[in-house]
């Protein structure tokens, strides 16, 4: 086999070696999200060529900083420019702190208390034999059925109270854009928003046409043309924890506070009112509005009127209270950017499980996409009229694009020769339609496959081979050590990754000479990963 003239595909890996490196890394997978098989056997990899790390520094930055090394504020140079790599490695950063907030809300016991969602205790008594003859009525608490699903409320209350909050802040970034002046089409966010503002906002613009509608009713001219922050958001994301977490800058924070008198800490506000507020009007108006426990307690409407402005210690309350009652009044209208929101949760967790930002063929991978994508959008003018459905490492580019609504809107009627919205809403038996008609269409067009497995193992060989594509030949041997070399990656990646979410510390890779010492001697480093 001899070098290559067009990108690599997955026909070009020898099947022998592709399927002995994918099966040991399902292996390898299943055994670290098993906590049972890690008591019955030790991984594929060998215990000896991974230590734990004297310093930090000795273990490479994942993701690697050289990906974010494209991002600029500066605008495309062609108004048919796609998204970069870059940008998609933002995205799924982003996409990590979405999964970790949802994941906390939903699991937090202290919105529980904060919303008044409460178990209903139920004793019961239950017959208990002492001896041969004799027994015992003894009591005993019965678990709430219903308790686990009414818990799961506090995602839709916080969601709708951020809708709210969008709402507010997009009139409020739009006064300020509009005071710095100069054409809508040079607006930038001056500000990030805090994040439940930030969900709402990046699930509506991936509905653009809902998305021009509003921004046309509520004469939003600059943040329709504003981009996406990729590079602010990226300064405020720390990748390096257990879960990506987002920290809102303070001058963004300062801002966002005297603007709307709101706090900036959505989750922070709810959570204090319940632990330090419990008795306050604006905590008897949160477990009314949650609706799970309304018996006896004043509506909205009722703790608004009877609150006493000059008495309050803190202003926010007021606030709060103010849009709590604003929230009731529109839930209606604020149930599509709810809607949004969790339709977008099935695609959040296809990006988490997959965790290609935690891969080392990251780079490769995103590239890939966006070429692909590139294929893909050219269908929309090929195959005009019909329903194209894009596989999911397409659709993480079409989604990057999209966010920056403008630049999308214009590049697709260059490209497609019309604006191309995003039907997020069709069922499952159109999209199987869709995705077979597309997959036809792209194979025929393109001479590519469509479908193909993005496991890091696959993307890994794909990525190695990519490297070499300009070795005169590929024999047998070459691509035996490609895949020696390529799994030894990923086994340390993998072991780097259960030491993040164990958060047990850094792990380094041993010398060749230590490793085959420790190899000869049977033993091994005392604190290896186990």
């Amino acid at each position: 086999m001899g070098g290559f003239k067009d990108m690599p595909t997955m026909d070009d890996i020898p099947s022998l070696h592709l399927q002995i490196v994918h099966r040991c890394g399902q292996g390898e997978t299943r055994w670290y999200d098993s906590p049972l098989l890690q008591t019955v056997r030790s991984p594929e990899a060998t215990p000896t060529k991974f230590r734990p790390a004297s310093r930090a520094s000795d273990q490479p930055t994942i993701p690697s900083p050289d990906i974010f090394r494209s991002l600029t504020d500066e605008p495309p140079k062609s108004a048919t420019a796609l998204p970069t790599a870059g940008e998609c490695a933002v995205h799924l950063e982003l996409l990590e702190v979405f999964h970790a907030l949802r994941t906390r809300i939903i699991s937090t016991r202290t919105l529980d208390w904060a919303l008044g969602i409460r178990p209903a205790t139920k004793t019961v008594y239950r017959r208990t034999w002492v001896g041969h003859r004799k027994y015992e009525n003894k009591p005993t608490t019965v678990k709430d059925p219903t308790f686990e699903e009414r818990s799961r409320r506090k995602w839709r209350v916080y969601l709708e109270i951020a809708a709210t909050r969008f709402i507010v802040w997009s009139e409020k970034i739009e006064a300020l854009m509009r005071q710095v002046g100069g054409p809508h089409a040079e607006a930038r966010i001056p500000h990030l928003p805090p994040l439940d503002i930030l969900i709402v906002w990046h699930s509506f613009l991936l509905n653009p046409g809902d998305y021009q509608q509003f921004c046309g009713r509520h004469a939003l001219p600059y943040l329709k043309h504003a981009p996406f922050p990729w590079v602010q958001i990226h300064r405020a994301v720390d990748s390096s924890r257990t879960e990506f977490e987002y920290s809102m800058p303070k001058p963004a924070e300062e801002w966002f506070t005297e603007a709307t008198g709101l706090d900036g800490d959505l989750y922070g506000c709810i959570s204090f009112i319940g632990n330090h507020k419990p008795d306050s009007v604006v905590h008897k108006a949160l477990k009314w509005y949650c609706g799970d426990a309304v018996g006896g307690l004043p509506t909205v409407y009722q703790c608004l009127s009877s609150y006493d402005v000059a008495a309050g210690k803190e202003p926010t309350d007021h606030a709060f209270l103010l849009l709590l009652v604003e929230t009731e009044k529109r839930r209606h209208e604020l149930l599509p950017l709810c809607q949004n929101v969790v339709r977008q949760g099935a695609f959040v967790d296809k990006m988490h499980a997959h965790l290609w930002i935690r891969s080392p063929a990251f780079g490769g991978t995103l590239s890939r996409a966006v070429d692909r994508y590139d294929n893909f959008t050219q269908l929309f003018r090929i195959k005009s009229g019909s329903i194209i459905v894009p596989t999911l490492d397409m659709d993480l580019a079409w989604h990057t694009h999209q966010l920056s609504h403008i630049r999308y809107k214009t590049a697709m009627e260059q490209i497609a020769g019309r604006f191309i919205d995003h039907n997020d809403k069709l069922g499952t038996q159109i999209l199987s339609h869709g995705e077979e008609f597309t997959r036809k269409a792209y194979e025929s067009t393109f001479d590519e496959e469509y479908s193909r497995c993005l496991c890091w193992d696959c993307e890994a060989m794909l990525s190695a081979v990519m490297q070499d594509d300009e070795i005169a030949t590929i024999d047998e041997r070459w691509m035996k050590e490609t895949a020696e070399k390529v799994r030894e990656d990923l086994q340390y990646y993998r072991c780097v990754e259960i030491e993040r979410r164990r958060q047990k510390g850094s792990v380094t890779r041993l010398p060749v000479r230590q490793e085959e010492t420790y190899a000869a001697s049977g033993s091994r480093p005392s604190k290896y990963l186990t």
